[in-house]
């Protein structure tokens, strides 16, 4: 067979995988699509009973959006959110790291550790409601920064020493003993 045969037989192969994977986007990214053409929309259309397909594009929400319109400050709730999320995650590995390095050089909580965090992940996060409630009104931390990442992080540390594997290499392959160069010989006191 010539080599263009073969090409053709193996585009021939290709077309429907080609065709299913083409129509899976299109499906996936559908509503993506159909939220951002909600929002160039006015108002009017949004609510409106029947779907309004052909319309006049407005950038009416996002200059609210950005212009402090209602009383919706996006600029300060997306700082707001940005200091919880990277002090949470800084803080859940500066905790996570020491933890990582316990369970791999010196098996801390044995071979039940992996069993700990399923079981505390089994929790409903709704059982942990009323006692964080209580301890926040106490501490004065109810509506604050601190204690939103608190409660992150009673629900993130768990998960992070098992998470660090790559980590948990590095650690166990460190020297158990002092390396051989840093013992002095012939040291009296």
């Amino acid at each position: 067979m010539a080599q263009s045969q073969i090409e053709d037989i193996n585009r021939k192969r290709k077309w429907p995988i080609s065709a299913i994977l083409i129509m899976a986007i299109i499906v996936t990214n559908l509503p993506i699509i159909w939220v951002l053409l909600t929002s160039l929309k006015e108002s009017v259309q949004i609510t409106n009973a029947e779907p309004i397909w052909i319309f006049k594009p407005t950038l009416e929400h996002y200059s609210s959006l950005f212009t402090k319109k209602g009383g919706f400050d996006f600029f300060a709730y997306l700082i707001n959110s940005l200091i919880i999320s990277v002090s949470t995650t800084s803080l859940a590995l500066i905790f996570s790291y020491p933890a990582a390095y316990s369970i791999a050089r010196y098996k801390t909580l044995g071979d039940h550790y992996s069993f700990w965090v399923l079981s505390i992940r089994m929790l409903p996060p709704v059982i942990f409601l009323i006692p964080i409630s209580i301890l926040f009104a106490i501490y004065g931390l109810t509506d604050t920064r601190i204690g939103i990442i608190l409660a992150y992080l009673t629900f993130t540390f768990p998960l992070r020493p098992g998470s660090l594997k790559s980590s948990l290499r590095i650690f166990r392959s460190i020297w158990k003993e002092p390396a051989p160069w840093t013992v002095i010989t012939h040291c009296k006191s």
